[in-house]
């Protein structure tokens, strides 16, 4: 397989694509896009949910709006049943690809924003998360 051309059509390459993205990294960019006005999303509310993410103490400044955000929306969830966030471990692409179909259900209408924010319950009545797990 020639790649020669590759990088010309696209700025994209496997070595990007190899490229490392923490769960704190992941939460901000979906903040950032949720926030630039070009997804139309239900609202979500942040009040008290640093009490369910069991590390929130632990979270820099710098990602706490993101991460809380992403969390009570149900985007990225904690890692255990105490509702760890653990942001500095990097996102394998099943991961991110789930946060990403969140992300696209959150703006097409499909995505129900979980009542319940603790730990690791993965919502299954979403579309795109539930086209992912029947695929075979």
């Amino acid at each position: 397989h020639d790649n020669r051309n590759t990088t010309s059509i696209s700025p994209y390459n496997e070595q990007i694509a190899g490229t490392v993205i923490s769960r704190y990294d992941m939460a901000q960019v979906i903040y950032n896009i949720t926030q630039s006005g070009q997804f139309t999303l239900d609202d979500v509310n942040t009040s008290n949910i640093e009490n369910a993410i069991a590390d929130y103490r632990q979270i820099p400044t710098r990602y706490r709006t993101a991460v809380k955000y992403c969390y009570a929306a149900g985007f990225i969830v904690g890692v255990d049943d105490a509702g760890t966030f653990d942001g500095e471990i990097a996102m394998n692409r099943g991961a991110a690809a789930t946060v990403l179909c969140r992300l696209l259900d959150a703006n097409n209408g499909d995505w129900t924003v979980p009542d319940n924010n603790s730990g690791t319950e993965t919502p299954s009545n979403n579309t795109a998360v539930k086209d992912m797990i029947t695929v075979k």
